[in-house]
């Protein structure tokens, strides 16, 4: 998916000015996929994690449908962006068979997930947090410590953009002399005022 920024827009991201909204808008965008696998977890009970492998158009109303009548609380993981939708729900539902609880819930775990998000190159896409970034606090050493951008594990941002969550990550590029992320524009440098911000994320 390529999400368009206006000239304005890119050089209010670089000076950190209206991030917030800028981040918005791409949220919306990447909510407006045509076709996607979608992975969406009862997110309670992470021990015995239950996790629905479908496909939908529109992937957030998908959970609202879903959410309706049941009594656990239901959260997007990620989503894969697909030209055969339904061949690919087949693939991932035969190899997890094994796994099956009912229909199209598994017993599986995040690491399953990310791995099959990383697997799909550029096509995958990590559901990013609404507090990704925060400030947490600092450990024991006083690092400071930021809620990273996947909620259910720790992320590079070299594998999954932080802004974006696109699973082309950020990279060296030489136009830009700095890390960027070739799915939203996202570069480096936006972190230039708070390193550790970036140096927190992925860590253990």
């Amino acid at each position: 998916m390529n999400i368009k920024l206006t000239t304005q827009e890119k050089i209010r991201v670089i000076n950190g000015e209206d991030v917030f909204a800028i981040m918005q808008k791409i949220l919306l965008e990447l909510w407006r996929i045509k076709v996607a696998i979608y992975f969406i977890i009862e997110n309670e009970d992470l021990m015995n994690q239950r996790i629905k492998i479908g496909y939908s158009s529109e992937p957030g109303k998908r959970i609202k449908a879903l959410q309706t009548g049941n009594s656990r609380s239901l959260a997007l993981m990620g989503w894969i962006e697909s030209n055969d939708d339904k061949q690919l729900e087949k693939e991932l539902h035969e190899k997890y068979s094994n796994y099956r609880v009912l229909n199209e819930w598994f017993e599986i775990n995040n690491e399953n997930v990310l791995e099959e998000l990383k697997n799909h190159g550029t096509d995958g896409y990590i559901a990013i947090q609404e507090n990704a970034g925060e400030f947490l606090g600092c450990d024991r050493d006083a690092i400071p410590e930021y809620m990273p951008p996947w909620e259910w594990a720790d992320t590079e941002i070299e594998d999954f953009c932080p802004q974006c969550g696109c699973s082309c990550g950020l990279h060296y590029n030489e136009n830009y002399g700095t890390e960027r992320c070739l799915n939203c524009g996202i570069i480096d440098s936006y972190y230039d005022e708070n390193e550790e911000r970036v140096e927190g994320w992925g860590e253990e």
